[in-house]
């Protein structure tokens, strides 16, 4: 298997839990290196297992030049699904707050519409970018067995509303996965928003991951594999080798 596949370095550990840990201090090396340049940075953390990686960084996140957010969002009234009340939940988020870091909450307002929670988003990105013109985009990203990313669902049947939603001036839109995931009312970045990010840190491990692992490093439409935009990415891949050791078959 190559160490590289597009722009990302792939690095290979032996289990989940160290995977998770080497995410963790490369996020946090990256974190107090943008510090000691004086830079801001915007810090997107993808929702699901990839939220457990930020328990690991046990050191305090300085606050004064970090906004931290959700890389897409389930919208959700209640709040249970939605990801940024999971990230509220962490250890991570009491450090960050306590440190005065800033943070987009993407939590669904009262009376607030999907379309709505879109516009806010993306407008809260839109403010940042404004503010911090030299300020760096930093994102856990993450991959789904069925090859998706961020919120960024496979579109087999329907490349034309695919490039509308995620490859058109939008940075993140919201829309209607049903039949394609459990959560399926999404807000998310698009990959016209994940083309500026400027370090990521993609997290994919267990045998589940192996399929779509594999079709993102073939020449497969982003529409059938919407983790293939990663390789445009600069940055990390963090795998087990479980899943290497599948794919190597």
């Amino acid at each position: 298997m190559n160490r590289t596949i597009g722009n990302l370095k792939v690095h290979i550990f032996k289990d989940k839990a160290e995977a998770a840990r080497q995410v963790a201090d490369d996020i946090y090396r990256y974190l107090s290196n943008a510090q000691k340049r004086g830079g801001k940075v915007l810090f997107l953390s993808s929702g699901g297992s990839s939220l457990a990686i930020l328990d690991f960084i046990t050191d305090d996140i300085p606050g004064d030049y970090t906004t931290i957010g959700v890389l897409d969002e389930r919208y959700d009234r209640e709040g249970k699904n939605n990801n940024f009340v999971q990230l509220s939940g962490t250890g991570f988020y009491r450090k960050a707050l306590k440190s005065g870091c800033a943070f987009i909450d993407t939590t669904v307002r009262p009376g607030q519409t999907r379309n709505g929670l879109a516009d806010y988003f993306e407008g809260k990105l839109r403010e940042w970018r404004k503010n911090n013109p030299d300020g760096e985009i930093v994102a856990t990203i993450g991959i789904g067995p069925d090859g998706h990313t961020s919120g960024i669902m496979p579109f087999p049947e329907d490349k034309e509303r695919f490039d509308f939603l995620f490859n058109d001036e939008r940075w993140v839109v919201a829309y209607d996965a049903t039949g394609k995931t459990p959560c399926p009312e999404r807000v998310t970045t698009t990959n016209t928003f994940l083309k500026l990010i400027d370090r990521a840190f993609v997290f994919a491990v267990g045998r589940e991951k192996a399929e779509a692992f594999r079709h993102m490093q073939e020449d497969r439409p982003v529409s059938e594999v919407p983790a293939a935009i990663l390789k445009e990415l600069r940055g990390d891949m963090y795998i087990d080798r479980e899943l290497s050791e599948v794919v190597s078959r």
